[in-house]
């Protein structure tokens, strides 16, 4: 059987992804997994394409906010509305991205299996054919948003990392919460705990990163992401 993941997906109007996305978590070969897709607040079709799409599936839940509080909210809400256990595998899919293949989740599910580590990230590729910047990387996490982050898509953690954190870690400096920059947010602090020995990077590209899409975090609220991620490291 293996790992159980529970798939996270923050979502903002992405009514023409939303499918592709949820197809290929079902069409996955490694079939123990729930998904929660939290939308903020979508003013598009999202939500409803999203429910049509999941049918009947009960592997599948969808979570409506009341208030745009941005991608960080989202994780934080789509982590604490799933029950988990401790060993289960936390995965990080954007609602406007989808798996690369059928087999994305069982690639990971092997890393954690044969090495029992505690943590993955990896490579991606564009919806354009473009390949990320991922790479292994073991300088201090606070360093990493400098050299340019390494840890990307598909960022998986067993969810009892999820308990290292604090309300302080989702908070700026001045107390504010954070609203973009989520993986800079959640896996600065986590690899400060853990360190690199149960941490691992798989090569090979499991998501397709769209660039189509207008709402992209880092097309709308690049000067948001970096100053989330520079306050990160300055706390």
């Amino acid at each position: 059987m293996g790992q159980c993941f529970r798939i996270i997906t923050p979502v903002y109007n992405a009514e023409s992804w939303i499918e592709n996305c949820i197809t290929s978590v079902k069409n996955q070969t490694h079939q123990e997994f729930t998904q929660v897709i939290v939308d903020d607040c979508s003013t598009d079709d999202t939500v409803a394409r999203a429910r049509e799409i999941i049918g009947a599936d009960e592997r599948f839940h969808v979570v409506v906010k009341k208030q745009r509080m941005g991608t960080v909210h989202s994780h934080k809400l789509g982590v604490e509305t799933l029950p988990c256990d401790g060993e289960d595998v936390i995965v990080h899919l954007d609602g406007d991205d989808w798996f690369s293949g059928d087999t994305s989740l069982e690639k990971v599910n092997q890393v954690y299996e044969s090495t029992g580590c505690w943590l993955t990230y990896g490579s991606y590729t564009t919806s354009t054919g473009e390949t990320s910047v991922a790479r292994k990387y073991t300088n201090s996490p606070r360093q990493a948003v400098i050299d340019g982050w390494p840890f990307s898509h598909l960022r998986t953690f067993k969810r009892h990392l999820w308990d290292l954190l604090t309300e302080d870690n989702f908070r700026s400096k001045g107390g504010h919460p954070y609203t973009a920059a989520a993986d800079v947010v959640i896996f600065v602090p986590i690899l400060e705990k853990i360190g690199y020995d149960k941490v691992r990077f798989i090569e090979d590209p499991l998501v397709i990163y769209n660039l189509s899409h207008g709402n992209n975090e880092h097309k709308t609220n690049l000067s948001e992401q970096v100053r989330n991620a520079l306050d990160v490291i300055n706390k």
